[in-house]
């Protein structure tokens, strides 16, 4: 069955997406990867151990993601 990312909500995705209220852009932009929005504890996971980049503020909802 089909994984759905609310409107607005943190796209990080281990094995279900986070769903918390976004308010970062994350992404990897050497890798061409994102991108992702992330809530503030994701983006900080992120940026610390996995090299990604803060593009910026998540104002605006990019749209529903799903995933499987």
């Amino acid at each position: 069955m089909p994984i759905s990312v609310k409107p607005g909500g943190c796209e990080e995705y281990a094995h279900i997406p986070c769903n918390k209220p976004a308010t970062t852009l994350i992404g990897w932009p050497d890798r061409g990867e994102g991108p992702y929005r992330m809530c503030d504890a994701c983006a900080w996971h992120n940026i610390k151990n996995r090299n990604a980049k803060d593009l910026g503020p998540s104002e605006i909802p990019i749209g529903v993601r799903t995933y499987g």
